[in-house]
């Protein structure tokens, strides 16, 4: 019998690092472009993300995106930037 825990069988986060952005999976197809605290909404602007408990569906209309496009837009705000 195993000693070890097999960290193969825990969840892990998905994240792709894009410059100084971070792409995250947040579960559910949903993915957010991540400066420390805030994220990337549709408007190209940098909002605050709140507490879990504290998200509406405004928000995440905002705030998520598909993979591939949370992906360009991260790519878009690095060549932005630099």
């Amino acid at each position: 019998m195993p000693t070890e825990l097999d960290d193969s069988l825990q969840p892990r986060p998905v994240v792709y690092q894009v410059g100084k952005f971070r792409v995250e999976d947040r579960g559910a197809g949903a993915w957010a472009v991540v400066d420390g605290a805030s994220c990337l909404n549709r408007d190209g602007e940098w909002e605050y993300e709140p507490l879990p408990s504290s998200r509406t569906q405004a928000f995440f209309d905002r705030c998520r995106y598909p993979k591939n496009e949370a992906i360009q837009r991260a790519q878009d705000i690095q060549q932005a930037v630099t």
